[in-house]
């Protein structure tokens, strides 16, 4: 017991210092056909961004910015029956560890959580009684407490997050200054021409970073950012083109609201029938159905969504990485969106029949190649949406609706 009480301690200290240790990285951006011409280098953690122009070499140093503000660092109840509350405030929307320890020292819980800046609280919910230590740190921060659980009705041990009073951000940072801290989440957009191709990543350590340089742009010359998600290429803008491939006007199509402003956002919004130009519904991967999609691209199928979803690690934690961060364009809270595929999913909401739009800033409908795979209502087809916090989780799922309608719509590169 000496000993393994020994190692626990040197961990603790391992951990410590690992998170106070700060360091230069160097990232490298090439490019196939060409280097890029500019790299917009987005941190997605903190809102803060910078573009590089005439070079492809960014230094990347780590600071401290993820402090806790200790005077308010509190545990409530403790000792505590059944559970218990550990607040505090941070400065910076960070990710934080949280590793939880029963009296043996064994790790009962790891977690790792993005928690937005100001007062947040944790939850935790021991299977029995004993003491516990509960230990969050991140990079320059690490603070451990113990609890005392006098009693407990759970069977599994678990850990709540919420957050009481959001901080706004009152320092002024230039587009051109980046920040950064190990674990942040970044987003390279790569330009070269009229080609646009983005690459996510939490870098560790130098790097260099390939983008590639594929066509995707539609018969009016809108150019659309892509984004590689497993083996597949995506479009990582919604579809805004008025005509198909050939010049041929797409009769149901429709600007959310008729506010031409939307367009530019979110892009247009289309009837099924419109989206699949004529083709028959499939799920075949790859569904073959080019559409309103530009020449090289076509209409997803549930099984190319399904690709997608697998790729991300599946239905439970794929919704936040699929979302753009922040509330400019989804409603708030938007707590769980990191946006670390890239796709930059945006909530354009939907036409009815009526031609009421609904659900902008809430939702994102997404037309897909297949129709009713059961025959029997041949009206509706397959699509996906993704919906905002409700309150403390998103959701993505498929939905069947109305050919009639009008929903958005990505493509897959053939």
């Amino acid at each position: 017991m000496k000993i393994k009480n020994i190692i626990f301690s040197i961990y603790l200290i391992f951990i410590h210092i690992l998170y106070t240790e700060s360091q230069t990285i160097t990232l490298t951006f090439n490019g196939t056909p060409e280097i890029p011409e500019q790299v917009i280098i987005e941190n997605l953690s903190n809102n803060t961004s910078t573009t590089l122009i005439g070079t492809n070499v960014l230094n990347l140093t780590s600071v401290s910015i993820f402090e806790v503000d200790k005077n308010n660092y509190k545990i409530f109840p403790n000792p505590f029956i059944d559970n218990t509350n550990i607040s505090f405030n941070i400065n910076e929307s960070k990710k934080i560890n949280i590793l939880i320890y029963n009296q043996l020292g064994q790790l009962i819980i790891t977690k790792t959580k993005f928690l937005h800046r100001g007062e947040n609280i944790i939850n935790f919910i021991p299977e029995k009684s004993g003491i516990y230590l509960i230990k969050i740190f991140a990079e320059n921060f690490y603070q451990s407490s113990s609890v005392i659980c006098e009693k407990s009705t759970h069977k599994n041990p678990e850990l709540s997050f919420s957050v009481v009073n959001q901080r706004k951000n009152t320092e002024t940072k230039s587009t051109d200054d980046i920040t950064f801290t190990f674990g942040d989440i970044l987003k390279f957009t790569g330009i070269y021409s009229n080609h646009s191709s983005i690459i996510t990543d939490s870098p560790t350590s130098s790097t260099t970073y390939n983008f590639e340089f594929l066509s995707c742009i539609d018969f009016e010359n809108n150019n659309y950012p892509i984004v590689k998600i497993g083996s597949q290429w995506w479009m990582a803008e919604n579809l805004k083109s008025t005509k198909y491939s050939n010049g041929t006007n797409i009769s149901g199509s429709y600007i959310y609201d008729n506010n031409s402003a939307n367009e530019d956002i979110y892009g247009r919004l289309y009837k099924w029938d419109a989206v699949m130009n004529g083709a028959e519904g499939t799920n075949d991967n790859p569904s073959n159905v080019q559409g309103v999609c530009p020449t090289g691209w076509h209409i997803p199928s549930e099984i190319e969504w399904d690709e997608m979803r697998d790729a991300l690690g599946g239905w439970e934690i794929m919704h936040g990485k699929l979302k753009e961060t922040g509330t400019i364009h989804w409603f708030a809270p938007n707590n769980d969106a990191t946006n670390e595929s890239g796709m930059t999913v945006l909530p354009g909401g939907i036409r009815f029949e009526d031609g009421d739009s609904q659900y902008l800033g809430e939702q994102a409908f997404f037309w897909t190649s297949t129709d009713d795979l059961f025959g029997t209502d041949i009206e509706n087809a397959s699509g996906y949406t993704l919906f905002k916090e409700l309150p403390s989780a998103s959701y993505y799922i498929y939905t069947w609706n109305l050919k009639t309608r009008a929903q958005s719509v990505r493509c897959v590169m053939d």
